[in-house]
């Protein structure tokens, strides 16, 4: 079995990392929640649709059991970072923030680690529209300014009363 760090340093090799035993690991893993310290396998942070497909290509040949998904952080239960048990490796969304707006068409495209802030922003300057999502402002991870991202709350796995 090749060893899964080895394996995605080896093929991306200017994509943001860390694996335990790295110095950014810790802060990588960090959470708004002290309760949900967990320790997955390795943090990835792809800045592309074709990273995340050679990631999951990936952590296939190296036999990961388990992906997490994280899009902001900003989970009470931690899941983001793959639960208990260290085996999740986990593709972090950060990068993946982009927003676009059609006015006439009032419809947004959003990709997953865009912050609500940002978003309500965008579609605002463009038409004064609105995106209902919620108003909770904590921060979702030591590198992000205060917000929520909005990956989790289109996937219905957040919600809040306006949603």
């Amino acid at each position: 079995m090749t060893d899964i760090a080895t394996l995605l340093r080896q093929h991306l090799p200017s994509v943001q990392m860390s694996f335990e035993g790295d110095p950014e690991y810790d802060r990588a893993r960090a959470t708004w929640n002290v309760r949900t310290q967990f320790r997955p396998l390795g943090i990835v942070r792809p800045r592309s649709t074709a990273e995340v497909a050679t990631i999951v290509r990936c952590a296939r040949e190296a036999r990961v059991t388990q992906l997490a998904i994280r899009s902001g952080g900003h989970s009470i239960e931690g899941n983001g970072l793959g639960g208990r048990g260290g085996h999740a490796l986990v593709i972090d969304l950060i990068h993946l923030d982009k927003i676009s707006v059609d006015p006439q068409g009032r419809i947004a495209t959003v990709e997953p680690g865009a912050l609500l802030g940002n978003l309500y922003w965008e579609a605002w300057s463009h038409g004064e529209l609105m995106v209902p999502g919620g108003d909770c402002l904590p921060s979702a991870s030591v590198d992000r300014p205060p917000a929520v991202d909005t990956g989790a709350r289109f996937a219905g796995t957040a919600s809040s009363p306006t949603t």
